[in-house]
């Protein structure tokens, strides 16, 4: 009997050590305007007339999600959330200043945000890097609002977001989309 026990012990401990070594598939989070979802463990830059509406869309689909949103100087008017029915009591507002790259990178390594949103014009390539890194190993939905498409490996995904009279719309503009 200890052997058949010993047996089943050993066949789960090597069960277990390949589903280690598996490599983790990442999980969408499901959004109405990007019908694919919005991936967890990497960069996906927003770019376009409309990207922060594009974005409360998101955060009021998901209402269960606490999301931190950094930018050097604030911009975004809070209140514009109220008035699309997302409680400000799960968003944390952080004013980088000239401190972006370490705040991103404490907040992602935290694990505390599924949600991570930066407001930035630009990212050099090694910020980026070390962001794709820790949204990966966090699992993060980790979204980049800049002014104009970016370039970059890392960036794993480029949407751009329009507006054609009341809609929003987004294209994939990537070279993963072509």
């Amino acid at each position: 009997m200890r052997d058949s026990t010993a047996l089943k012990v050993r066949r789960t401990l090597a069960e277990l050590k390949s589903l280690l070594q598996a490599p983790a598939e990442k999980e969408n989070l499901a959004f109405s305007l990007w019908p694919s979802g919005l991936s967890r463990g990497g960069i996906t830059a927003i770019y376009g007339c409309g990207k922060t509406e594009f974005v409360a869309q998101f955060l009021f689909e998901h209402p269960d999600l606490q999301v931190a949103w950094i930018e050097e100087q604030l911009s975004i008017f809070p209140f514009g959330f109220l008035q699309r029915q997302i409680h400000l009591h799960r968003i944390l507002f952080v004013e980088s200043k000239t401190q972006t790259e370490w705040t991103v990178l404490q907040i992602l390594k935290s694990q505390a945000f599924p949600v991570v949103v930066l407001y930035s014009e630009s990212c050099d390539d090694k910020a980026l890097r070390r962001f794709q890194l820790a949204a990966e190993k966090a699992q993060t939905c980790f979204l980049w609002l800049t002014l104009k498409s970016p370039s970059g490996w890392m960036v794993q995904r480029i949407l751009h977001v329009q507006r054609s009279k009341d809609k929003l719309f987004a294209r994939r503009t990537d070279l993963a989309a072509k």
